[in-house]
C-alpha cells in the first residue's frame, strides 16, 4: 500500500513538473488528487501570467496568497522593464516594495 502511495505521489510530481514546463493546464487536470491538481493549476497560471504579463490570468487563481504573489510578480517584471517605481509601490509586500525601489534607483 505504501509503495503505491509513493508511486502515486511521484507521478503527481512528475505530471506537475511537465505541466509547469509546458505551462499546460490540461496536464494538471489529469492529476487525481484534488490538492495536487489545484496546486498544479495555480502554479501553471502564475507562470502563464508572468510569461504574458497578463494580470487577468492571476484573477483565475483560487488561493489568495498565490494570487497576490502572482500580481506582485507581474508588477516586479513591469517595474524592472520600465524602471518605473509606480509598479513597486503597488506591491503587497513591504520588503519586496523596498527591494524593488532600491533596484530601480540603482539602475537609473
Amino acid at each position: 500500500m505504501v509503495e503505491n502511495l509513493d508511486k502515486s505521489i511521484s507521478s503527481w510530481d512528475c505530471i506537475k513538473t511537465v505541466a509547469l514546463w509546458k505551462k499546460d493546464l490540461w496536464l494538471c487536470k489529469k492529476i487525481e488528487n484534488d490538492n495536487e491538481k489545484k496546486s498544479c493549476i495555480n502554479l501553471v497560471l502564475v507562470e502563464k501570467a508572468i510569461e504574458t504579463k497578463d494580470s487577468k490570468i492571476c484573477e483565475k487563481i483560487l488561493d489568495n496568497s498565490i494570487k497576490k504573489r502572482c500580481f506582485d510578480k507581474i508588477l516586479l517584471e513591469k517595474a524592472k522593464k520600465t524602471l518605473d517605481m509606480k509598479f513597486c509601490n503597488k506591491l503587497s509586500n513591504e520588503e519586496d516594495r523596498e527591494i524593488c525601489i532600491d533596484q530601480i534607483e540603482e539602475n537609473r
